[in-house]
């Protein structure tokens, strides 16, 4: 009490020092960047994730963004032209690169036009690794018993003719059929490849994916037949949402809120001090956030509306307790010192509890999560220490408020009572039986439990109606691989690949994953072995 007593005796003071703290909250605001990336998220300095950096660098990458079209003549010479034209537009999109030695380029790209700087929107953004396309499509065969290596749109440019034979090879041919061309050969994919890198943001991201469709727009592409897939595509989206959390969420949650306490109380008042002390703590609360790490992701934007629901609480305790201290006939001063000194220590121990639970968070060794629970932590002390201190000098400063026990209110209020008194009788006649219920329910929870599963694909968080779901959906009606699993296998020793015993063993390997009804395809470098082999198959010449 005596320290509210002191926060009514020097309240310019106060509010000169919580005006300043905001201003400090508001600057660090203005440094705010909504973005995420998978390293910043899940993986920080993981050893697991820097090795996975590391082996992207000699192996293919899977932060792939797929484009699907719809309802094209896949080989005609048309379609081809355009195709050719607008891989070489994609490929100006590309930052730079040249890549160093321990990089493995997956086929010569001297051809392709990739500029020392990207367009000015696009600086800073990803670089491109590779693009693959039909244009990339081969048959080996058996010549003079030598290998030779056919491209599909070499054969379909010089005979036109053939093109439906050509397409059906082509589709024949596991590494291309469902891959680059669907499987009915009327839609087809262009992959672009880009290298992991910890540090590409979502909104690099999104501006990347915006621009290489606007490419296939221009290219004469209808936007309504183009479809989107892989990790960029799904950032992208992720981003998306985080800007909704913030820009609709946040304000439909506060009006929501404000409206409750408005209900509660009949009054203006109260909706008001809680305007203010929400506010206040979602300020100060984003301030810390971006104070730690500017970027805000898709689970840092849900910290507002868990501060808006912790400030209304506290400040309709300590509200309801200052309407009961003036109902028991008590002066304006003294009311507000005794319902804010004995509902405020209720308050902090509630936020004590609260805040260790989040606290909590910051242990798991997630840096999304350890930030989270950092933030939503120092969120409820801000909301509870403004609360304190803002409530007791906006009671004084305002008019002392009617009596909430009056109209409608009093008979909202009247209801209250008599629930809380029917179930202080049942719990009191029956006890036994009310044990005996919340034990049925808990048991049903640890069956809940049971039925937990843990969804590790991004995608399927989505909403159904989502258009990358959609798209999803679109893509594994259509084509063979959507989501791909990558298996590094390192024999320790120099040429160990090619040892008889390690070729068997991957062939078992291979054979064993193909029987899982989860896996589509597998491919590794007994398939190229094969493929090798039964090109050159001397019963194949002709």
């Amino acid at each position: 009490m005596r320290l509210v007593d002191r926060i009514l005796s020097h309240r310019v003071a106060v509010l000169m020092g919580l005006a300043l703290l905001t201003a400090l909250a508001l600057a660090s605001l203005s440094r705010a960047e909504i973005a995420s990336s998978m390293g910043d998220l899940f993986f920080g300095d993981s050893p697991d994730y820097v090795t996975y950096l590391e082996r992207s660098k000699v192996f293919a990458s899977d932060e792939v963004l797929v484009i699907g079209v719809e309802d094209v003549d896949v080989l005609s010479p048309e379609n081809l032209d355009t195709l050719d034209a607008l891989i070489g537009d994609i490929w100006s999109l590309s930052r730079g690169h040249v890549a160093s030695e321990d990089e493995f380029e997956f086929e010569d790209d001297s051809d392709a036009t990739v500029p020392d700087e990207p367009p000015l929107e696009l600086a800073g953004g990803p670089r491109i690794r590779h693009i693959t396309s039909v244009l990339d499509a081969q048959e080996m065969h058996n010549e003079s018993g030598n290998l030779a290596v056919v491209n599909f749109v070499e054969e379909a440019r010089d005979n036109p003719e053939e093109g439906t034979k050509v397409l059906k090879r082509l589709l024949e041919e596991r590494r291309w059929g469902g891959v680059v061309v669907s499987k009915d050969g009327r839609r087809m994919a262009i992959v672009v490849e880009l290298p992991p890198e910890s540090s590409r943001q979502g909104e690099q991201d999104a501006v990347f994916v915006e621009a290489v469709l606007e490419r296939f727009e221009d290219a004469g592409f209808a936007a309504d037949k183009l479809h989107r897939s892989g990790m960029p595509a799904t950032m992208v989206e992720m981003l998306l949402l985080s800007e909704q959390n913030l820009t609709r969420l946040t304000p439909v949650t506060a009006c929501l809120m404000l409206l409750m306490v408005f209900l509660l109380f009949r009054q203006v008042l109260p909706a008001f001090i809680s305007l203010v002390v929400c506010g206040l703590g979602v300020t100060w609360t984003m301030g810390l956030s971006v104070a730690l790490n500017p970027q805000i992701s898709i689970m840092h934007s849900i910290a507002p509306v868990v501060i808006l629901i912790v400030g209304s609480s506290d400040v309709i305790h300590l509200y309801s307790a200052y309407l009961i201290e003036l109902e028991q006939g008590r002066a304006k001063r003294d009311a507000i010192i005794h319902a804010c000194g004995d509902v405020g220590t209720a308050c902090l121990y509630t936020s004590i509890t609260t805040l260790i639970g989040f606290v909590g968070m910051s242990f798991v060794p997630t840096p999304v999560f350890r930030q989270l629970g950092i933030i939503l932590g120092a969120g409820v002390a801000f909301t509870l220490l403004i609360a304190i201190f803002l409530v007791p000098i906006l009671q004084s400063l305002l008019p002392q408020p009617r009596s909430w026990r009056v109209g409608t209110t009093s008979r909202i209020h009247a209801l209250f009572d008599v629930f809380f008194e029917l179930m202080g009788r049942l719990a009191d006649r029956h006890a036994k039986a009310v044990v005996a219920a919340f034990a049925a329910l808990t048991l049903v929870a640890f069956w809940g439990l049971s039925e937990l599963h843990i969804e590790t694909r991004m995608v399927e968080r989505f909403a159904k109606d989502n258009r990358v779901s959609q798209d999803q959906r679109w893509f594994k009606e259509h084509f063979s691989a959507v989501n791909m699993l990558q298996l590094h296998i390192d024999t320790g020793r120099p040429g160990g690949l090619m040892e008889p015993e390690v070729v068997a063993g991957m062939a078992r390997l291979a054979e064993e994953l193909e029987a899982d009804p989860l896996v589509d395809t597998v491919d590794s470098l007994v398939d190229l072995h094969e493929l090798v082999h039964e090109a050159l198959r001397p019963e194949r010449d002709s």
